[in-house]
């Protein structure tokens, strides 16, 4: 379920190293956050590996975010969930 999601975030992670001067640095975390990260769009549904990878306690999370967003491919799918989770992250960084 999550292939495409993680080889998406593999892709930007190789992306954007350049603008966020890694070049040369260890980029396993670089990647582990991007693929990471890329996951989490399918917490909304039991079945992902987001929903999984911690046993109880994402199953409880993606429990409570599934209806929360609207179901599979709800909220956490539409384009723009990145740009709002980047502006929170950003204000809650500045707070």
């Amino acid at each position: 379920m999550g292939a495409r999601h993680a080889a998406l975030g593999a892709f930007l992670a190789s992306a954007t190293i350049p603008a966020a001067g890694l070049a040369g640095a260890p980029l396993l975390p670089w990647y582990a956050a991007w693929v990471g990260g890329s996951m989490l769009p399918d917490i909304d549904t039991h079945r992902a590996n987001a929903a999984t990878v911690w046993g109880p306690i994402s199953g409880v999370f993606a429990a409570i975010a599934g209806p929360l967003v609207g179901g599979h491919r709800g909220l956490t799918h539409r384009w723009w969930a990145p740009l709002v989770a980047l502006i929170v992250g950003e204000l809650a960084r500045a707070v």
